[in-house]
């Protein structure tokens, strides 16, 4: 059947106009939201305001007539060290009726967050940056009606305390840096998608217990450099064993507790160099160790001050013991006081490891960079040199 030419030029004009009538986004004229800058990308239109001085002049910005008002990302990055710039706050009415899906703002003076600053985009705020400010106070308890954000990246403020996180949807939340930051005993109760939390230098001397006990989808955890001194029971425990990567290296941590530790997944990576751990005592570590399998799981302990010490002297000693014991002498003749044949027992890479080293499975989740005093690596350990020096195994 043929078309009559009429009814296609209908046709045509028709599909044009249908193209025509949706809607573009554009930037207004540059000379209207001066000093911003406005450009559209791949992902949609993004307004770079780095040059503003303070919050009137943001707020001047946004008198503009914006063709669009649907922004993809607000970007503003200043130098903390330039004096001219004196953006101090942001108030409710400062961004006008434009909606971001991403807002990056870092080295501002910025004290405080009002709660309804980005209420027009409660909707669509999916990363909300606020990285390397002065921000001593965050209206946290607002998240709940962002139903779209799923990264909250608060790092290198001065945020004194860690109160109650309210939202379903987040993801991600990042405060690290922030010292001394005092975290409330519930504060990721009613956060339950978290996957991600770096608390990593904020000066943590202690965990509540049950901090993150009510989070089933935690994937990483950083505790690194902190005054953490123990783990104590229940420390560090999610709702399913979610963990793949937990780090709780450069603290001060000289023991841990029975299940101090519950949660990690079977390749997670346990991070714990550099701390002050004594002894790998089977009650206290095997539960830890249990959670992890091969190929993947790891237990890194390298740069450990106390785990460099000790098999060094117990090997050294085994071989002076072998060459100077008569050929006819039992193994077990020289065992019946231990610490005559291994005087520094109680240090790690001693008697107390046996448990590990005597089990292939555990051996092989530690790194290899983990060594003792000798420099021997820890997964290079002889199984005979402890069953033959070690009384209890």
């Amino acid at each position: 059947m043929m078309v009559a030419p009429a009814v296609l030029s209908l046709l045509v004009s028709f599909t044009v106009l249908s193209v025509d009538a949706t809607p573009k986004r554009s930037c207004p004229p540059p000379e209207d939201i001066l000093p911003c800058v406005c450009s559209d990308d791949s992902l949609g239109l993004v307004l770079v305001c780095s040059g503003v001085k303070d919050e009137p002049e943001l707020a001047q910005v946004f008198t503009a007539n914006f063709p669009s008002s649907d922004f993809h990302e607000l970007r503003i990055l200043h130098d903390p060290m330039n004096l001219s710039h004196r953006l101090h706050s942001m108030e409710p009415s400062t961004l006008g009726e434009a909606t971001f899906q991403r807002v990056n703002i870092t080295g501002t003076q910025i004290l405080s967050i009002d709660g309804k600053t980005f209420d027009k985009s409660k909707s669509t705020l999916q990363s909300l940056a606020f990285d390397g400010n002065r921000i001593y106070e965050f209206p946290l308890a607002s998240l709940s009606s962002y139903t779209s954000l799923t990264t909250l990246l608060l790092a290198n403020n001065i945020l004194p305390r860690l109160q109650l996180v309210f939202s379903p949807f987040l993801k991600v939340l990042d405060v690290n840096g922030n010292r001394p930051l005092v975290v409330e005993e519930k504060a990721f109760e009613n956060s339950p998608s978290l996957q991600k939390i770096n608390l990593s230098n904020t000066s943590q001397q202690s965990l509540q217990r049950g901090l993150f006990a009510q989070l089933g989808q935690l994937h990483e955890l950083d505790l690194s450099n902190n005054d953490l001194k123990e783990l104590e029971e229940a420390a560090i425990v999610t709702a399913k064993p979610s963990l793949t990567y937990l780090d709780v290296s450069r603290n001060e941590i000289s023991s841990i507790s029975h299940d101090s530790i519950v949660g990690l997944a079977t390749n997670a990576t346990l991070v714990m160099e550099k701390n002050k751990i004594t002894q790998l005592t089977q009650k206290s570590w095997q539960h830890i160790f249990d959670q992890l399998q091969q190929p993947y799981g790891i237990i890194n302990l390298a740069g450990h001050s106390t785990v460099q010490k000790g098999f060094g002297f117990l090997r050294d000693r085994t071989v002076a013991t072998e060459m100077t014991r008569p050929a006819t002498s039992p193994v077990t003749s020289h065992h019946a006081d231990p610490t005559r044949s291994v005087p520094r027992i109680h240090w790690s890479c001693g008697c107390d490891m046996a448990w590990i080293v005597l089990n292939k499975t555990y051996l092989a989740l530690f790194t290899d960079t983990t060594t003792c005093a000798s420099g021997e690596r820890v997964i290079f350990l002889d199984p005979n040199i402890f069953t033959l020096m070690c009384p209890h195994v």
